[in-house]
């Protein structure tokens, strides 16, 4: 017996998309379930009106009616989502065959679409990658609940790290289930930006270990060495004992060397300006280079005997140079050739009182770097070193700062495979250095010093150095005390580092009292605390440990500059 046909409204119900059907006036005859709810009411018998926007329609005329078919979206429109973002789209089958992938997912793999609909992740991937791709499947597929997975892909020598969002492809209606799908986002620049945060917050923390432990270390130095020379001056110059007690001496001075060295990697070093030889830094340094760089690495260092002063810290002019030789030593991992050179030259700036500068280039001949990766070489967290710890993108922004910091200019030429050249120029002064021959300390003349010292052995040795030079002394541990003293104070000697009151603090409390009241900071560490500017005479750093002659005219420096001010006041 024939089987009864389907009533219209039966097909009209098993129709997968949202139908409507119109007469001549435009009311709506029809509609299935479907019709009813994308348009959110049921319109028989009602004007159809206008279809909200975005949706995908198609009107065929049927007799005495017009037919119009309503689906959720146009697919041209689907296909341009799935082809203009960035992720990587695609669906499987349960057995791992791809049934779609997008135009992002094409450039990931290297493949047009062609090739990879109907292949398996062993087609196309490494065969851990696709073993492991597919255990994450099936875990999806059987709790049909998706997942978040981070994951590694490696292509040829390419590995690029995904933030992969996976779910259970199940009919709406029957609830079966027929794949996988998932998105795929690459956050590889995102994940080596935070392996580059986390070593530079190591490092941070290294710093500040290294710079609380060189503090103490520092005022045993001090005490050694100066105690030292108490004994010292009191031996015949002829004497065994003397001889000894210059080696003493001599090692206490190396080991200051050796801290501010360590400061120097660890960037603790206290910044201070003041005018210096080039040269005679850079010769300070080279002994330490040809240490670190290895022996594969040929160090040449050409520097013009006449090379005029400059003004900057110390410790940063250093640590600019051990910067660049390192970055160059990275760039030369079979060996090479590093040149150093300095000479004099002209810097055309209309701002600057002497067009006098010091030209510093550092160029190894490594592999150098396209032009645009040096267009990006001095931005900080930038670098072309693999996320291994190695390197954190610090160091060229580092050096920027100082050359900026000092009015200078920075400069980067590099070829690939020929090399990289930095050319550093920095303002030459007309001053003397500091490493010039000075004459012997000058004596105090009775004035009143106020030391602050919380370290009792320091705060001893300072004020024995001072009395013994002609000057009264206060010596006192700490900033609260000091301020109740301050008052019969010619000029204050303190610590930078101290509990409770730092050194700085107490400095600007006291000026508050006493503004002309000369300071003169003593430490070995300062944290990042710039603690003297170089254009006010009445304010001076002293870097520990010390020697007491430099304490001496650090002392009488800042007494004389506040008598020269008053009187031309």
């Amino acid at each position: 017996m024939p089987s009864v046909p389907p009533k219209f409204e039966e097909l009209l119900e098993a129709a997968p998309d949202a139908m409507v059907g119109t007469d001549a006036a435009g009311l709506v005859a029809f509609a299935n379930r479907r019709a009813c709810d994308v348009l959110g009411r049921d319109p028989v018998g009602e004007p159809l009106g206008e279809l909200p926007p975005g949706l995908d329609v198609t009107r065929t005329p049927m007799g005495e009616y017009e037919l119009v078919v309503i689906r959720g979206a146009d697919p041209r429109a689907l296909r341009a989502v799935l082809d203009n973002t960035t992720a990587a789209i695609f669906l499987k089958d349960p057995e791992g065959r791809y049934l779609l992938v997008n135009r992002a997912f094409e450039r990931l793999h290297g493949k047009p679409a062609a090739q990879l609909i109907g292949k398996y992740d062993r087609d196309v991937l490494p065969a851990e990658v696709a073993d492991r791709m597919r255990v994450d499947d099936l875990r999806v597929m059987s709790s049909r609940d998706p997942i978040e997975l981070q994951e590694e892909v490696t292509h040829g020598d390419t590995t690029r790290t995904f933030l992969s969002v996976k779910f259970p492809l199940i009919d709406d209606t029957s609830g079966d289930l027929y794949g996988v799908g998932g998105v795929a986002t690459d956050i590889t620049h995102h994940v080596r930006l935070e392996a580059r945060l986390r070593e530079a917050q190591r490092l941070e923390a290294v710093g500040q270990l290294a710079g609380g432990v060189a503090h103490d270390f520092n005022n045993l130095l001090a005490i050694v060495a100066n105690y030292a020379s108490f004994v010292r001056k009191e031996l015949p110059d002829d004497s065994r004992t003397a001889g000894d007690v210059d080696q003493i001496i001599a090692a206490s001075r190396r080991a200051s060397e050796l801290t501010r060295r360590l400061l120097l990697f660890s960037r603790r070093q206290s910044g201070t300006p003041e005018v210096l030889s080039v040269r005679r830094v850079i010769e300070s340094l080279e002994l330490l280079l040809r240490r670190t760089l290895g022996e594969d690495i040929d160090l040449v260092v050409d520097v013009d005997e006449r090379l005029w002063d400059v003004e900057a810290d110390r410790s940063q002019l250093e640590q600019m140079l051990m910067s660049l030789a390192m970055n160059s030593r990275e760039a030369m991992p079979d060996g090479g050739t590093l040149r150093i050179e300095a000479v004099n030259t002209v810097m055309r700036d209309l701002d600057g009182p002497s067009p006098r500068a010091v030209r510093v280039t550092v160029s190894d001949t490594g592999r150098g770097m396209p032009k645009e990766v040096a267009a990006h070489a001095f931005e900080p967290f930038f670098t072309t070193k693999a996320v291994s710890g190695h390197g954190v993108g610090l160091g060229l922004a580092t050096v920027y700062g100082i050359v900026t910091k000092a009015r200078g200019r920075i400069e980067l030429d590099s070829t690939p495979g020929e090399g990289t050249t930095v050319t550093v120029t920095l303002p030459a002064v007309r001053r003397a250095s500091d490493d010039d021959p000075t004459p012997s300390a000058p004596r105090g003349r009775g004035e009143t010093v106020l030391v602050v010292e919380d370290a009792d052995a320091v705060r001893a040795l300072t004020g024995r150095l001072l009395y013994a030079a002609g000057y009264q002394v206060i010596s006192v541990e700490s900033g609260i005390v000091a301020l109740e003293r301050l008052d019969a104070a010619d000029v204050l000697v303190t610590d930078v580092v101290m509990p409770g009151m730092s050194g700085v603090e107490l400095a600007v409390k006291a000026r508050e009292q006493r503004p002309d009241l000369p300071v003169v900071f003593v430490s070995g560490y300062t944290g990042d605390t710039t603690v003297a500017a170089g254009d006010d005479p009445a304010t001076a750093f002293l870097a520990k440990p010390f020697d007491g002659d430099d304490l001496l005219r650090e002392v009488r420096a800042t007494l004389d500059a506040v008598k020269r001010a008053r009187r031309h006041s």
